[in-house]
């Protein structure tokens, strides 16, 4: 009886949240997969990739920049340019002083301003709609949209913050340890949106390996987490005093990026580095993408490449279609990242990987 009773007090405060623990192996095993394109480009106006690029209308979106400004250039899945829309650099309307991360949602460009705290919007054809001003001093460093309305990442004591089209704060959901420090393990993860069903998931950067769904109005409506067999050291805060405020998480990474197609999630696993007083020390990893079916969080499918080397830096997950799956490389620091791949340069510094869809 008095287990019944604490069965039913535990459904009772769980709500609507649906739980999904999965198991060291796949459900339906490992998929092959080959590289249909692989090509690359010298410079991008963001880092880390996902910041700055990601899937519109199949075709593949990155920001850049000339003398005049930033630009978002559309290409084709094969690397051939579609056409750029141009932002010019300056504190007016519609200008941008030091782009942060762009998305695009509903045929719209929105355009993160850290310095001056707005979001610029324009259409996908290059008009400019308007500039939303932020109300909050926060460091803001990404954001997801969702129907104009703003989830952004990056403050140190706030999982994540919501912000209206007035750019008003209208919900947030804070860190239970609080205010965060250098050297703290960090709680965080990586915010993504599902455009399909109008969801944002929380990937977490430590382990246990762990994926939250939440609403628009941030109630979470499932967990989803999953064994594995490696034991990592925690990603920690690395915020010095001479980055006044500014921070960034470092160490080995569970969850590196997510993407979403209707029926699935894809989580890219796998990144490992540490900022030092000489630069940055990258951590051996080991890359993995996995697959869970959208609706109860099962672990479905990994998906590997064996012509897809190892990256500390990790694979960016800039979205998938019903052909492809579109990743992303950085090899500033990873020269032979490439060597396996048949690419016509190798002294590109950012490669965009379209993988077949193996399903």
């Amino acid at each position: 009886m008095n287990r019944i009773i604490i069965i039913f007090m535990v459904a009772v405060l769980s709500g609507c949240i649906k739980i999904s623990d999965n198991d060291i192996e796949p459900k339906k095993g490992t998929l092959k997969t080959q590289p249909v394109h692989v090509w690359g480009v010298q410079k991008m106006a963001v880092d880390p990739m996902q910041k700055g690029a990601g899937v519109y209308n199949d075709l593949l979106y990155i920001t850049s920049y000339d003398s005049k400004g930033y630009l978002v250039e559309f290409y084709d899945f094969s690397g051939t340019k579609n056409y750029t829309v141009s932002i010019g650099k300056g504190k007016g309307p519609g200008e941008v002083m030091y782009l942060t991360a762009v998305r695009i949602s509903e045929d719209v460009i929105h355009v993160y301003d850290y310095a001056l705290r707005k979001i610029v919007r324009y259409s996908v054809k290059g008009d400019h709609i308007d500039d939303i001003m932020i109300d909050t001093q926060l460091p803001l460093t990404d954001f997801q949209v969702i129907r104009n309305e703003y989830f952004f990442t990056g403050a140190l004591d706030q999982l994540i913050c919501k912000i209206n089209s007035e750019g008003e704060v209208s919900q947030k959901i804070d860190y239970k340890e609080g205010l965060l420090k250098h050297g703290d393990r960090y709680p965080g993860g990586i915010v993504a949106a599902d455009d399909l069903s109008q969801s944002l998931y929380i990937g977490y950067s430590n382990l246990p390996y762990r994926i939250e769904e939440y609403s628009e109005d941030l109630k979470k409506t499932m967990t989803i987490s999953k064994k594995v067999r490696e034991k990592s050291d925690p990603v920690r805060i690395y915020s010095p005093k001479e980055w006044r405020g500014m921070y960034y998480p470092h160490g080995k990474f569970a969850i590196h990026s997510m993407a979403f197609d209707e029926k699935y999630i894809y989580a890219s696993y796998g990144a490992g580095f540490q900022y030092t007083s000489q630069g940055i020390e990258l951590l051996p990893v080991k890359n993995a993408l996995n697959v869970f079916d959208k609706n109860n969080g099962e672990y479905i499918y990994d998906i590997t490449c064996e012509q897809l080397k190892n990256s500390s830096f990790g694979y960016a997950l800039l979205g998938v279609t019903d052909k492809y799956i579109v990743l992303g490389a950085m090899t500033i620091l990873e020269k032979d990242l490439m060597d396996n791949m048949k690419v016509k340069t190798k002294d590109n510094l950012f490669y965009f990987i379209i993988l077949k869809k193996p399903f």
